[in-house]
């Protein structure tokens, strides 16, 4: 094994580890707002037991504010079912990634919905969650990935990441766009951003290991897109001619989904 293939094999190591913060952090939020409402409940019926002790006693204010407490907690239900659909929502997504290695039994995934998983997943990122808009355009009808699900995972967290990269130096107005659609016999995922764009002569040299213009990062995103890209028959490359910001479009032949 080269230092590269073992760099790369850490390197991802290190990205599962990132993948997994991510869904605890997601979870994680959800547990603390249960944890919030059941401390309410908990005063709740403390309340209440005192109004209802007033209400005995003909207080007919006693019964008006034991009415508005209700109707005030009745409100807090429906913001825990709300928490627990999005909970359920993050495992739903989840379990199909455990599928992925199973390639006889897996039946496929939607462009779209890779898209949406590692979005969910960046989703920990509180810039990128609120501060980031983004845009999906996905037609109906796109091939399902198969054997290239896993590969369309990584390549596209990279890419999504490389994009939340470039927009933070926005002040405002952040925007990702993620487009997927097929061209000939490829499907092609484009991912846009209005960041400050590549600067002009390193467009090869943004493919290069330890290459990067952002203080503080590795440059090894691009790199490893690629790399994990064309191990799946694909490729990555950089849309030149973009008016602002960058575009990298990922592709990847029929053949290979």
């Amino acid at each position: 094994m080269t230092w590269e293939d073992a760099f790369f094999a850490q390197y991802q190591d290190a990205c599962t580890g990132r993948l997994v913060r991510g869904i605890v952090h997601n979870l994680n939020g959800v547990n603390q707002a249960f944890a919030l409402q059941s401390e309410l409940f908990k005063t709740f019926f403390s309340q209440a037991m005192n109004l209802l002790a007033e209400a005995e006693t003909g207080s007919g204010d006693a019964c008006r504010s034991l009415k508005e407490l209700v109707r005030k907690r009745a409100a807090m239900v429906e913001q825990m079912e709300e928490k627990l659909r999005f909970s359920s929502n993050i495992v739903r997504r989840i379990l199909p990634l455990m599928d992925m290695y199973a390639a006889d039994s897996f039946p496929g995934v939607e462009p779209a919905r890779v898209v949406r998983i590692e979005d969910d997943f960046l989703c920990a990122d509180p810039f990128f969650k609120h501060k980031v808009q983004r845009c999906f355009d996905f037609p109906h009808g796109l091939p399902l990935l198969v054997a290239s699900a896993c590969p369309a995972h990584f390549v596209l967290h990279h890419l999504l990441v490389n994009a939340a990269d470039a927009v933070r130096e926005c002040q405002e107005g952040a925007r990702i766009t993620v487009t997927a659609g097929m061209e000939g016999d490829h499907l092609v995922f484009r991912v846009e951003d209005n960041g400050p764009g590549v600067p002009p002569g390193a467009e090869r040299d943004i493919f290069a290991p330890f290459v990067t213009f952002r203080e503080g990062k590795m440059g090894i995103g691009l790199y490893a897109a690629r790399k994990a890209a064309r191990a799946a028959g694909g490729d990555v490359a950089l849309v030149p001619g973009a008016e602002k910001g960058a575009c990298f479009e990922f592709r990847l032949p029929q053949g290979a989904l």
